[in-house]
């Protein structure tokens, strides 16, 4: 059994990298060689039109490549793959035109290419390419018909039946070319002038997919915007955010209030020891207070769940509805597998789960960052509040700091969380292509290389660049504390106030 095999799947297996890349697998780059081969397999001419020529990046499933381009490319890597003993061929002209066919007949598979190597090839009825084979095998309901020299297979009641079907013949007639079927073929030969021998077989015709022909659009990485954030919130529903909104004021506002009340408790018994409101009218507003806080923070998580399951459901709806609709030539058959799965998995439960606790955290900080510092600096002298003006600068500017850090490295992550399920998703797809190409160690290198970014980007986001904004802003809110009392000391504030 031979050690080194090079298998051309049906279905061409392209992975993500350049067009060189795919040519030349894991093998040393030979110029002479790779250009010869690139002649045979008729890719001289796509390359001068593909932008960056053979450098091109191809991406997962040859997404900037047509469906003959990728067959070629696919041929072409088995070529070029010296060391290998036997090359396994299925149906390699089923995905090209009648003239290219031909030229891959005569310069690849029959050419100095792939001489002196035993070579299977499946293939479509052709008389006139059985005929340049030593062997041919002829299957007929999964088992063989008749195999040997192609004047006696040719002549075989089953290849009459064969070519007598409507789907052959239909074949036969439109060009003498047939690049239409599946079917198998066997080559053998030495590099030392001994004869070739080739072996074909022949089998029914199948329907190529209409796929689209034209260079996939520039990927780009779109980041987060006001668009994007407008969006969301018109999915889900502007009564909804209203409501939302009235209840996270409201909580604020009560939040503060219950602070106002304790500091006019204690103002009353240091001020006016003697006399004044008596401490049941304190409990009791207080009591009052402290319950409809209670009740709007049930309000708040009750309308923040309302506002989430509405934004939710209208966009999954509108993604679900826009991907059936999609055309399978112009998106399917261009989109990266890890990409979808992503989007409609770990996406999708980020937009159910993370953005409402975090529009929610958002807006209840920010009213509350409002509400509560506009109390602090209505109350304290203004050079006091002038004092705080740069504590506050510095504040946004170590928020804006952890802001430029966090979302490059969240990207970086869902970036290799999506490279991750798109290897995954080849793997499933193409296990044959990958083992028989000696990917395999290839292919773990790639997956613990996207594995190792995400754990590394999780951890710079919450171990590192968290930590260290976290700590600026407490000491930034901790010289807001100390500056704030010192000032209230000085400008004679109400002890219950400047707590």
């Amino acid at each position: 059994a031979p050690r080194n095999v090079a298998y051309c799947a049906q279905v061409p297996w392209i992975f993500e990298g350049t067009l060189r890349e795919n040519v030349t697998l894991n093998q040393v780059y030979e110029q002479d060689r790779y250009h010869r081969i690139l002649h045979a397999a008729a890719l001289l001419s796509d390359i001068h039109i593909l932008p960056g020529g053979d450098l091109a990046t191809i991406g997962s499933f040859g997404i900037r490549l047509s469906g003959g381009q990728r067959a070629r490319v696919a041929l072409a890597r088995a070529a070029y793959m010296e060391h290998a003993e036997l090359v396994l061929l299925d149906d390699p002209f089923s995905s090209v035109d009648a003239s290219t066919g031909q030229h891959i007949f005569n310069e690849l598979l029959l050419g100095p290419a792939l001489q002196g190597r035993t070579r299977i090839v499946v293939t479509q009825p052709h008389v006139a390419r059985l005929n340049r084979f030593d062997r041919v095998v002829l299957l007929e309901a999964g088992r063989v018909a008749v195999a040997g020299p192609p004047s006696e297979v040719v002549a075989s009641a089953a290849f009459a039946r064969l070519m007598a079907g409507p789907s052959s013949s239909a074949t036969s007639a439109a060009s003498g070319e047939g690049d239409r079927a599946a079917k198998p073929v066997w080559t053998r030969g030495s590099e030392h002038g001994v004869p070739e021998e080739t072996v074909g077989a022949v089998g029914m015709p199948v329907a190529l997919p209409a796929g689209a022909a034209q260079l996939r659009d520039l990927e780009v990485q779109d980041r987060f915007s006001f668009a994007t954030m407008r969006l969301w919130l018109g999915s889900a529903g502007y009564g909804n955010l209203v409501l939302f909104f009235v209840v996270v004021f409201a909580q604020r506002l009560l939040f503060l209030g219950e602070s106002i009340v304790l500091a006019s408790w204690v103002d009353t018994k240091v001020v006016a020891a003697v006399g004044g409101t008596s401490d049941r009218t304190y409990i009791c507003v207080l009591l009052l207070v402290v319950t409809a806080s209670c009740a709007s923070f049930i309000l708040l998580y009750w309308a923040a769940g309302r506002l989430s399951l509405a934004a939710s459901r209208e966009i999954h709806e509108h993604m679900l509805t826009s991907l059936l609709r999609a055309p399978i030539d112009r998106y399917f058959d261009k989109q990266p597998m890890g990409r979808l799965l992503n989007r409609f998995s770990y996406d999708l439960r980020f937009v159910d789960n993370a953005i409402a606790f975090c529009v929610l955290m958002l807006v209840a900080f920010c009213s509350g960052f409002l509400i509560t510092q506009g109390y602090v600096l209505s109350s304290v002298h203004w050079a006091v509040a002038a004092c705080a003006m740069p504590v506050y600068g510095l504040l946004f500017y170590y928020v804006y700091l952890y802001r430029g850090t966090a979302v490059p490295l969240v990207f970086h992550s869902k970036f290799a969380l999506s490279c991750i399920q798109d290897l995954q998703g080849v793997v499933m797809s193409s296990c044959v292509s990958v083992r028989a190409n000696g990917m395999r160690a290839d292919f773990m290198a790639r997956h613990n290389h996207y594995s190792a970014t995400i754990i590394r980007c999780q951890y710079l986001i919450f171990h590192v660049a968290k930590a260290w904004v976290q700590s600026r802003v407490t000491l930034c809110y901790c010289a807001l504390t100390v500056l704030f009392t010192l000032g209230g000391l000085w400008s004679g504030m109400h002890m219950g106030t400047l707590a």
